[in-house]
């Protein structure tokens, strides 16, 4: 009986640490997904010219999906910390829930 209850807590403990780890593999190839397509776009976004809509002074927001065509809403806010650099804070949101998967600043020094 003592073997039995030890074997059943084993296995109910195996089967939790499997799934905790079955999670965070899920969650680690979702943000490489939602990295890769955010790469792409602020190449994108570098390409163009300081005045452009997506960089213009404010806040805005794209519906993005990834290689998975799992939808999320990226929102950015851009802010011009001095002559010819904008500061940019971007967040990645779940569209589903509208939790914040990932969020990052960066600045870009652009020529215009």
């Amino acid at each position: 009986m003592v073997t039995g209850i030890i074997l059943m807590v084993f296995v109910i403990l195996s089967s939790s640490i499997i799934d905790q780890g079955v999670e965070e593999l899920q969650q680690r190839k979702q943000m490489i997904r939602i990295a890769n397509h955010i790469d792409a776009w602020t190449a994108e976004i570098k390409k163009n010219s300081f005045s452009s809509e997506s960089l213009s002074l404010g806040s805005h927001q794209k519906e993005i999906h990834d290689s998975s065509q799992m939808t999320y809403q990226l929102h950015w806010y851009v802010e011009e910390l001095a002559p010819g650099f904008k500061g940019i804070s971007f967040e990645v949101r779940n569209s589903a829930n509208g939790k914040i998967l990932h969020e990052w600043r960066t600045g870009m020094l652009l020529q215009w």
